[in-house]
């Protein structure tokens, strides 16, 4: 049984594309055109270029009148047979043709050598086939009969007494019976390897055998036991990793936390108190020397809180306590419901008793700046001062509005979300009084009225805090669904400026 096959090599401009492989029987088509076997894409090639076919038992290939023609060896040619590598271009695209002869002798007739076979060299070799297709094939005992079930019956075949092929047919199954020697058999088994093996599968063996070669050393290199250091993790003398890892330096830096926490409150409530309670006249406690005062001052600034103490004493002013009638604020007439508060007419220093009497007040409110302070040394002192207001303005005639929506739609919306504006810019206020200036927002509404994007325009603010803000509550603003389902590209400006 031999067989021709032909594999091509397809390459464009020296870059490979594909290869490919023709059988025995099987042709191929070159061009441009999608009924083509093999595209060959450029102007240079056309529809049907040419026709690649075995003929007999060699191959062929045929320009087809090609307007820019077929080439082997730098010639045009119509028509050329190849038995061995050939190289044929067309166009931009060059094809390697490298025909191969595949002569399978599993099956033909093979004659014995002179040397006479011993006692178990020989055997009774089987072949099913069906439509030319092996179906089984067995190696049994030189004497023994083979069995075949066909079509539901039993065909007992009586063992071959020559070396060459005996067939029987039973409709589309044929059976070959033959003596077949050992060396026979090694034969062909070396035959069928080398039919399997591909000159191209060669570097990637090697390559293969030497990276196995190297995963061995590497594991016969590999130490058995780990190394001491790997044993104990042990962190580096770096502070920050000593309290992720270092439990007792957590627990330590906390004690210390705690006691210069107690140290500080203890000092402000000495420092705070105007007066001692009777209890602490009759057991005074020893004054503070101005050396601890001021190692407690150098223990605030070194653990950071001064800082932290002048922020709190800022906010104290947004958060003044106004206090003021049922019903009515401090900055109207006192016509509110009044307050009985006892009166000190006739009591005691000391005593604790009065005489009872009463007085109305008609309303309590107050005025001013808040007065006390409790500071020492610039360490920040605690006082109730003006609280902040703000004022934001809307440019609307700096407004642009694009899309579905009419600008009095879009001011009214704003106008009613401006307290949200107002309160990002007085939460800083407190800690920047100087903080004014304007910032133009850019958003974009959605066909369902939903604020889709936003983000900072100009700005002569610079305040990261305030314009993130900013951006958070815009994001949540509700509109009218605009005109189409389009999407609207809103301009506005805002103007911040402190009232106090």
């Amino acid at each position: 049984m031999r067989k021709v096959e032909l594999d091509l090599e397809h390459r464009y401009k020296n870059r490979f594309v594909g290869r490919h492989r023709l059988r025995s029987g099987a042709s191929a088509v070159l061009g441009s055109g999608r009924d083509a076997d093999i595209r060959l894409l450029g102007d240079d090639v056309g529809g049907i270029h040419a026709v690649i076919e075995l003929d007999g038992d060699e191959w062929k290939i045929s320009d087809m009148g090609s307007a820019h023609g077929t080439w082997i060896h730098k010639k045009p040619i119509v028509e050329q047979h190849f038995k061995g590598t050939t190289i044929i271009r067309i166009g931009g695209h060059t094809l390697k043709a490298i025909p191969r002869d595949l002569d399978h002798r599993l099956f033909i007739d093979n004659h014995l050598t002179d040397k006479p076979l011993q006692d178990g060299d020989q055997f009774h070799q089987v072949v099913v086939r069906r439509r030319g297709y092996v179906l089984e094939s067995h190696l049994l005992k030189t004497a023994e009969d083979f069995v075949l079930r066909h079509g539901g019956k039993v065909q007992r075949l009586k063992a071959p007494d020559g070396y060459t092929w005996r067939k029987t047919e039973f409709g589309d199954v044929v059976v070959q019976q033959r003596l077949v020697s050992t060396t026979v058999i090694s034969n062909s088994n070396l035959e069928k390897a080398q039919e399997l093996w591909d000159p191209r599968l060669k570097m990637p063996a090697l390559v293969a055998s030497v990276l196995t070669v190297l995963l061995v050393i590497l594991g016969l290199l590999a130490p058995n036991k780990p190394q001491e250091e790997m044993v104990a993790l042990k962190p580096d003398t770096n502070q920050y990793t000593k309290l992720i890892f270092d439990a007792k330096a957590v627990h330590k830096k906390r004690e210390q936390s705690k006691k210069l926490a107690k140290t500080i409150m203890g000092t402000s409530k000495s420092l705070g108190s105007a007066t001692p309670t009777p209890e602490v006249a009759k057991t005074p406690t020893p004054k503070a020397t101005p050396k601890t005062s001021a190692q407690v001052v150098n223990r605030i600034k070194a653990a950071g809180l001064a800082q932290l103490i002048g922020k709190i004493s800022k906010r104290a002013a947004k958060n003044s306590v106004v206090v003021e009638s049922i019903g009515r604020t401090p900055d109207n007439a006192p016509t509110g419901p009044a307050t009985s508060v006892p009166s000190t007419k006739g009591m005691k220093a000391g005593s604790g008793t009065g005489t009872g009497e009463t007085f109305k007040v008609a309303g309590v409110a107050t005025e001013g700046k808040g007065g006390g302070r409790s500071d020492y040394r610039g360490a920040g002192g605690l006082s109730i001062g003006n609280v902040g207001n703000a004022s934001v303005g809307l440019l609307e005639e700096e407004s642009e509005v694009e899309g579905g929506l009419d600008k009095e739609v879009i001011a009214m919306v704003i106008r009613s979300q401006l307290g949200q504006i107002r309160y990002c810019y007085e939460r800083q206020l407190s800690a920047s009084p100087e903080l004014y200036g304007k910032v133009q927002i850019k958003f974009s509404i959605g066909s369902d009225g939903k604020v889709v994007a936003q983000r900072i325009g100009t700005t002569t603010l610079s305040n990261a805090m305030v314009e993130g803000c900013i951006l958070r509550r815009v994001s949540g603003w509700q509109f009218p669904v605009p005109k189409g389902g389009t999407t609207v590209m809103v301009t506005y400006p805002f103007l911040f400026k402190a009232t106090n």
